[in-house]
């Protein structure tokens, strides 16, 4: 092969890779930029929401087969929802909890868990071990940062594999606790702090409660595999709720596995809502 066929292909090389850039900024410009409305009636479309609609189209069908199958859309959610913070969340990543889309008549909005790459690419993150990859652990304290997102009050209604709540004391509260058939939402915002006068906080118990549980800060022990924590929780069952002592297994990845949980034999009444 000649030289100056050699430099013949490299040119048109180099032409169809500045071509295929210049598509993808036109497109990112028409699509998201401010001459979006007047690419969309230009091209008939009837409204903005209706051009977004076929453009997201367009994206998610180009999203990689294997991202998809995991998960990942492309697609702008219903809401991005409010940053949830993480220590341990590996650069590059966030987590919201935000609404990924409005279903039903009328419609109501379910608040989700949603991990969002730098791209906004997205997935709903819903069981205990779909942040395994996507954390860097390095700590006993970042371990018990990540067992509490799976357990807070405020939180602990996002996973379906788990269901229970950490135990914390709360000085004071109601003496009529809430019923079952409250609000999910209400729930929700009275369980904004489990030190908070006055309200039932999932999971509280009052000191008496505590002393009766012999009832402990949790402790965090590093070991081979990563974190080892022992708490106390309490889980809804059919019987009422029922407190265990717990030792989970956290990997410096984001790994979580419950190794023993023991059931506490005590007439402690702890209040877990239920969460459908």
């Amino acid at each position: 092969m000649s030289r100056r066929t050699v430099w013949v292909i490299l040119v048109l090389l180099g032409g169809a890779v500045g071509l295929v850039v210049a598509c993808v900024l036109a497109a990112k410009v028409l699509t998201t930029g401010p001459l979006a409305p007047t690419v969309a009636q230009f091209l008939g479309f009837t409204s903005g929401g209706e051009y977004q609609e076929v453009v997201e189209t367009l994206r998610e069908s180009a999203l990689d087969p294997a991202l998809r199958r995991a998960g990942w859309q492309s697609r702008e959610p219903a809401d991005w929802g409010k940053d949830r913070p993480l220590s341990s969340l590996r650069e590059g990543y966030r987590l919201t909890l935000g609404v990924p889309e409005i279903l039903g008549q009328p419609r109501q909005e379910f608040e989700r868990a949603m991990l969002i790459q730098e791209d906004n690419l997205w997935r709903v993150v819903e069981r205990s071990g779909d942040l395994d990859g996507y954390l860097e652990i390095t700590s006993g304290t970042q371990a018990l940062e990540f067992v509490r997102l799976l357990s807070s009050p405020q939180t602990f209604y996002l996973w379906k594999d788990l269901g229970f709540v950490e135990l914390t004391i709360q000085e004071s509260r109601p003496v009529e606790r809430p019923g079952d058939d409250d609000g999910k939402e209400e729930r929700r915002a009275n369980a904004s702090d489990s030190n908070l006068s006055g309200e039932f906080v999932p999971g509280a118990l009052t000191p008496e409660q505590a002393k009766a549980l012999d009832f402990r800060p949790p402790e965090v022990r590093a070991d081979a595999n990563g974190f080892l924590v022992t708490r106390f929780v309490a889980k809804r069952e059919p019987g009422g709720s029922q407190v265990y002592r717990m030792t989970e297994r956290v990997t410096r990845s984001g790994g979580y596995e419950i190794l023993s949980a023991f059931k506490v034999e005590k007439n402690v009444d702890v209040w877990v809502p239920r969460v459908e």
